[in-house]
C-alpha cells in the first residue's frame, strides 16, 4: 500500500518483438501484391534480432515502408535488411534496381 499518496507505477516493460517474425509475417500478407508487380521479397533480418516495443505500431510502421517499396517497383528483388550507421540500427527496405531505400531507425534493441 502506497502510504505517502504519490501513485504507484503501473507502467509495464515493454514486450520483446522479434522484427524477423514481423517480418515475415507481412512478406506473406504482401505476397499477392508482390506477384502481381512480379517483385520477390526477401527477409533478410537476423532471426535473433529482438527490440522492446509495440508490436502493432511497429507492424504498422514496418507494412508502409515494405508496402511502398512493393507498389513502386515491379521485376525487383526486394531486400528488407538491417543495417548499423553511426551506431544507430536501421531497417531498410531496397530493392536493387532502383536503389531507393525506405528506412527506419530502431531503438531498444534487446
Amino acid at each position: 500500500m502506497n502510504t505517502e499518496g504519490a501513485a504507484q507505477s503501473t507502467l509495464t516493460p515493454e514486450p520483446r518483438v522479434s522484427i524477423y517474425q514481423l517480418v515475415s509475417r507481412l512478406i506473406t500478407s504482401l505476397q499477392p501484391l508482390a506477384v502481381r508487380r512480379n517483385n520477390i521479397l526477401l527477409n533478410d533480418i537476423p532471426k535473433e534480432l529482438l527490440v522492446n516495443g509495440d508490436q502493432h505500431t511497429l507492424a504498422y510502421i514496418l507494412s508502409q515502408l515494405v508496402n511502398s517499396a512493393v507498389s513502386s517497383t515491379e521485376d525487383q528483388c526486394i531486400h528488407i535488411e538491417t543495417v548499423l550507421n553511426n551506431n544507430h540500427r536501421m531497417i531498410r527496405v531496397k530493392d536493387q534496381h532502383t536503389h531507393i531505400y525506405h528506412t527506419m531507425e530502431i531503438t531498444g534493441v534487446v
